[in-house]
């Protein structure tokens, strides 16, 4: 059985050459009959479908141009081995592959095995394969709350994600190409931003109105506020760690006024 994980090293083009090869002499039948099953083009009404096969080899190249992560690289080869079990052609629609992302993630178990792929990659794998298709939903449908959802489902997967997502476009339409990584870069930055406000809105000053009441012998009032923005913006500045210590020590040097208060 050949070694997978060797191919995931050598050049794109040879990545390509090497799997042509396997299926031109029967053995790539033997090793990922989930990839042939991709090949050909149907056609109903005199609409057809692309070549799914030709795609994934598209696909292989520019994901090798774009990371060198030979785990990205292999889900470029089998990240659209659910169409061929999902193909079905719908009237009023035309061709479609529903849910070919969560089917092919279920088909990966049994290529994990066969390929002999060291199970602490299994689930960096399945999830960008399971989920490729998401951000282009998210596109359209771009509300905050399912930005965090997805966030929170990719965690540290979510570049790489997207990375892939921009590897997966081959249309020869340059336009709609570009517009369609346009609209990725965007929803990609959103989702970014949205989780530094998150985190800033739970952001908390080291040194609450406790300890400055105690410390300047202030009852609850305004001054006290602005002894914090003082601290809090400190730290922000990068003036001081933040860090209840430096925070503590900042404080002590702040001079009042409480004729006032």
């Amino acid at each position: 059985m050949i070694n997978f994980i060797d191919i995931l090293h050598i050049d794109a083009k040879e990545i390509k050459q090497y799997l042509t090869n396997l299926d031109n002499n029967g053995e790539l039948n033997i090793i990922l009959p989930e990839l042939i099953a991709l090949k050909g083009v149907d056609i109903s009404k005199e609409t057809s479908h692309k070549d799914n096969f030709i795609h994934t080899l598209s696909v292989i190249e520019n994901t090798y141009y774009a990371s060198k992560n030979p785990w990205l690289r292999l889900v470029s080869i089998l990240h659209d081995i659910g169409k061929a079990p999902t193909k079905a052609w719908i009237d009023g629609i035309g061709w479609s592959f529903h849910n070919h992302e969560y089917i092919g993630g279920k088909m990966l178990p049994n290529i994990f095995k066969r390929l002999n792929i060291p199970i602490e990659q299994h689930d960096y794998i399945t999830k960008i394969v399971v989920n490729h298709g998401y951000p282009k939903e998210l596109c359209r449908i771009a509300k905050d709350s399912a930005l965090r959802r997805f966030h929170l489902l990719m965690g540290d997967e979510l570049e790489d994600l997207f990375m892939f997502c921009r590897c997966d476009l081959t249309s020869t339409n340059i336009e709609k190409k570009t517009r369609q990584i346009n609209a990725y870069n965007e929803l990609y930055d959103k989702i970014v931003e949205l989780k530094i406000r998150d985190e800033k809105s739970k952001w908390r000053c080291p040194i609450d109105g406790s300890v400055i009441m105690k410390h300047f012998n202030l009852i609850p009032c305004r001054l006290v506020g602005d002894i914090r923005k003082t601290i809090e913006d400190a730290i922000k500045e990068g003036i001081i760690e933040d860090d209840y210590e430096e925070a503590y020590k900042f404080m002590l040097n702040i001079k009042i006024d409480t004729k006032n208060e």
